[in-house]
């Protein structure tokens, strides 16, 4: 999960929305008042920055933080503005309580947690004198270490050396960085991470001395267990594994940061952890509980000290045993691992009786929290036991506390009280151990009951098994009646063995009735059927185009149809990503009805953006130019188009998402269009300055894929090569191939998957479909074994019969559109399969059908993640013409 998404959906229920109301009540008091006569105020995302008249701000410096608990930011920020607003000193605040809180929620990012205010000293004297005057000011005020900086003093001020102002420049790994000049006039990467680091080149100031050796003073020596390994790090602090060094056992501790990790409630990390300590000693003799070993304190930071459970967390349990996802299961595996989880079910709720008898409620139940230990018990099988983890959201059942902590795929609507929140959980679990899709449910509800339907065909497990969930995911009036006393009586479950089913051939790659939808036992209109079918191609298509101008907000400014939550950074309300353009040009390429205020929306906000748009293809300048002139207006393209022409190259990515590769291709495509020479010599230019990128890149690049990858530069190799002719292009793209295919592994099925160092990717964004697509553009023009290879064993992954998400770039549709322009080429079904798997996903919304984004939490209607691609992609599959040629993706085929 992608913490990054909660926090956009705080404002809508049902799209992703920027957070918090715009100004007002949400700001501090400091930035709403009105700054200084000649003053700039410049509106950042989450901060206002201040900068007084006659005033040169410098590239790069030493920077001032200052840290507050959510009781005194206001006030702090007051100060704050008086001081710098007295000295003329440059400064940024964070718009207002909200926003504060949302950046030092438990799952924040690290490096930045804790900064109420930036200052801007002009040098080290002015930096001391801040230090000083500004410390004596806040002298005894608390506030969340800030982890990137040096504290100054026991105050809370803190520094760091870096850049000022923003200054990109492309790194040794392909990757844009913002960045910092060193003594020999070269710039390199800005130093920012959860530890305190100054560059190689830079001299401590004198008076910071003493602070870093103060700091230094704090050691691990003290602390009576051995850290072993980090397991997990979150902005409230870290868990690891230790072992006593007495006696060598091994040992869990979870450490707790005093004023960070806030929760709904605002209560800070070592609330929660002290809470965790008392209800474990409550737990105290529960098998299915870690017992507490230790509590202490070192330094500011707090530690509950465990003990060490062998399992295996019901998450990773999930990941090595379900077979949906490989393309080669069979109906007997996918029999098997249904027995397997009803038994697994069956444990976690007797854990979770155990718990409730004490009187407990757990509050977080999912994969995660639940660690299984295999074998125990008798039988060929035998009988798995749940362990229950992370209490730091337990509570009492009379405790009128809500969960202030939970995971959207299984916790309770607000109306669940009680011992109800963990039944609810524990009924999201029985489902989602087959598919983890429940977060669908709580965007609609009836979702439940389908998703039920789909697991009970695609494993062979009865479907009366899911009626108690579907019962408490989704009550009907009837049963939201019941009485409050009533729900804490009713037993969580029923265990039930599940028969094993009579042996049938052959793999199970063609999903069932189930999953086409067929068999449904809820309404159409909440099950949404797809199908490849062209008797019902242009219903669905005329549906999802209603859901998409059904959402059109032309009133508004920032974004003309909801999406992802990039449409909330710089200007990713209009890019052919996740903005209006991709969404446009969707609807035309897929023939299906157009809104007709769209392309005027669009040119108008082109010409009238406060931010200068970024030149790249999928987030900004050449990809709208590309849509408008599809879209037909000609002039506003071509205006767009001289305005990107002057962009400094040098300064982009070789990426086809944002740089040189996507800048290429459009300019070669405008070539075509109109027939021009300097489009073509532009092209020639930018293909000529990626190819030397190229031959310059390191073993182990920064990014891999079709989008941000290599795989873009080789496919602007191979349209070079068409466009004149010259092998030297395809020896380039065959190199840039190479390049991310050597970051690809195969799995125990030989399938290749992108390795990023955490997971392995299937997906067109960044994932090996995506440089299949690469792969089958170069192998027009020239077979090579080694590559041929390589797109046979990419093919098989996009055929799993589960992917996380159903979007373009990072989901299911991506695999449909990869099926669908393999043309002949592809397998057997394979289209149709793909295509029927969309119903996992599929919702409606206001009578038309909708899909979710990435995350799963709203409904998304953009290019990348939502609506339209997947409107584009099904019209691959139905065999719809775009330009002369199969619909797809631009410059793909």
């Amino acid at each position: 999960m992608d913490q990054r998404y909660q926090e956009f959906c705080l404002t809508d229920p049902e799209f992703y929305e920027a957070p918090g109301p715009a100004g007002g009540a949400d700001e501090f008091e400091a930035n709403r008042r009105e700054p200084p006569p000649g003053w700039q105020r410049i509106e950042l995302a989450g901060w206002r920055s201040y900068a007084p008249p006659d005033v040169r701000i410098p590239a790069q410096g030493w920077k001032v933080h200052v840290s507050a608990v959510v009781a005194d930011a206001a006030e702090v920020a007051g100060v704050i503005r008086e001081y710098c607003v007295a000295r003329r000193l440059p400064f940024k605040i964070v718009t207002g309580p909200h926003e504060w809180v949302m950046k030092n929620s438990k799952y924040a990012p690290r490096e930045g947690s804790g900064k109420l205010a930036t200052l801007y000293p002009a040098d080290e004297t002015e930096l001391l004198r801040t230090l000083e005057e500004l410390g004596a000011l806040l002298d005894g005020r608390p506030g969340p270490y800030i982890l990137s900086d040096l504290r100054w003093r026991d105050g809370p001020l803190y520094v760091r050396y870096g850049a000022f102002l923003h200054r990109p420049f492309v790194d040794a790994s392909g990757a844009v960085r913002s960045g910092i000049e060193n003594p020999r006039g070269q710039l390199e990467a800005d130093p920012r991470g959860p530890v305190f680091r100054t560059p190689d080149w830079m001299r401590l100031p004198a008076f910071l001395r003493p602070e870093l050796a103060r700091r230094d003073e704090t050691t691990v020596d003290d602390f009576p267990y051995e850290i072993v390994r980090a397991l997990h790090f979150s902005n409230g602090g870290g868990v690891y594994e230790a072992k006593d060094p007495a006696t060598g056992r091994r040992l869990i501790v979870k450490e707790a940061r005093p004023h960070a990790g806030l929760d709904a409630a605002h209560q800070d990390a070592v609330t929660r952890l002290r809470a965790e300590r008392d209800i474990l000693r409550t737990l105290s003799g529960l098998p299915c509980v870690p017992a507490v070993v230790d509590y202490r304190r070192l330094g500011e930071n707090e530690f509950l000290v465990e003990e060490f459970i062998e399992g295996t967390t019901l998450n990773n349990c999930y990941a090595q045993r379900n077979p949906l996802g490989d393309a080669g299961r069979t109906r007997e595996e996918l029999a098997a691992y249904g027995r397997w989880a009803e038994r697994v079910t069956c444990a976690v709720a007797s854990a979770l009786d155990s718990v409730h008898a004490r009187g407990i409620v757990h509050g977080d139940l999912h994969p995660f929290n639940i660690l299984i230990q295999e074998g125990q018990g008798e039988g060929a099988e035998g009988e798995p036991r749940a362990v229950l983890l992370d209490f730091e959201v337990a509570r009492p059942v009379d405790s009128p506390r809500r969960p202030t902590l939970e995971h959207p795929g299984f916790g309770a609507p607000p109306d669940r009280h009680g011992f109800d929140p963990d039944r609810y959980a524990l009924a999201a679990l029985r489902l989602a151990l087959y598919v983890p899709l429940t977060t669908l449910v709580r965007l609609r509800p009836a979702k439940a009951a389908q998703l039920a339907d789909l697991v009970a065909e695609a494993f062979g497990v009865p479907r009366a098994y899911f009626e108690a969930a579907v019962a408490v995911l989704a009550p009907t009036r009837r049963q939201k009646q019941e009485p409050a006393q009533a729900s804490r009586r009713r037993p969580i479950l029923t265990p039930r063995p599940i028969p094993a089913p009579a042996p049938s051939p052959g793999p199970a790659t063609k999903p069932t009735r189930g999953a086409s939808g067929a068999a449904c036992a809820a309404p159409e209109r909440e099950c949404g059927r797809i199908e490849l079918d062209p008797a019902s191609w242009p219903r669905l298509r005329a549906s999802l185009a209603g859901a998409i101008a059904a959402s059109a907000t032309p009133a508004r400014a920032d974004r003309l149809f909801p999406g992802d939550i990039e449409q909330f950074t710089g200007v990713g309300g209009v890019n052919l990503a996740h903005g209006a353009a991709g969404v446009l040009w969707a609807l035309r390429a897929s023939g299906a009805q157009e809104y007709a205020e769209g392309t005027e929306w669009l040119a108008h906000r082109v010409r009238h953006t406060p931010a200068p748009l970024p030149p790249g293809f999928y987030d900004g300048a050449h990809g709208i130019a590309h849509a408008l002139w599809e879209l037909g207006d000609h002039d506003a393209a071509l205006t767009l188009l001289d305005r990107a022409a002057g962009a400094d190259l040098g300064h982009l990515d070789h990426s086809l998402y944002g740089g040189l590769a996507g800048i290429g291709l459009n300019w070669l495509a405008f070539a075509r269009w109109q027939d021009e020479g300097p489009f073509f010599r532009r092209a020639e230019q930018t293909a000529a300055l990626l190819r030397r990128r190229i031959e310059e890149w390191p073993e182990r690049p920064a990014r891999v894929g079709l989008m941000r990858g290599a795989s873009g530069s080789a496919l602007l190799m191979s349209h070079m090569y068409e466009a004149g002719g010259d092998a030297a292009w395809l020896d380039a793209a065959a190199a840039a191939l190479r390049h991310d295919l050597a970051r690809c592994v195969h799995d125990a099925r030989g399938v290749l998957h992108v390795d990023d160092g955490r997971r392995t990717l299937p997906y067109l964004n960044s994932g090996s479909v995506g440089i299949g697509f690469a792969l089958r553009h170069y192998l027009a023009h020239r077979h090579e074994p080694f590559l041929a290879e390589s797109l046979r064993a990419i093919g098989p992954a996009s055929r799993s019969g589960y992917y996380v998400f159903s979007g373009l770039f990072n989901g299911r549709a991506g695999m449909v559109l990869f099926n669908a322009a393999a043309g002949p080429d592809a397998p057997a079904n394979a289209v149709a399969d793909q295509v029927r798997g969309l119903n996992w996903h599929v919702l409606q919304w206001r009578g038309h059908t909708a899909f979710p984004g990435d995350q799963l939490l709203r409904l998304s209607m953009d290019l990348a993640s939502g609506g339209a691609g997947v409107l584009l992609a099904l019209a691959a599959a139905h065999g719809v013409r775009h330009d002369g040629r199969p619909v797809s993706l631009p410059f793909l085929r």
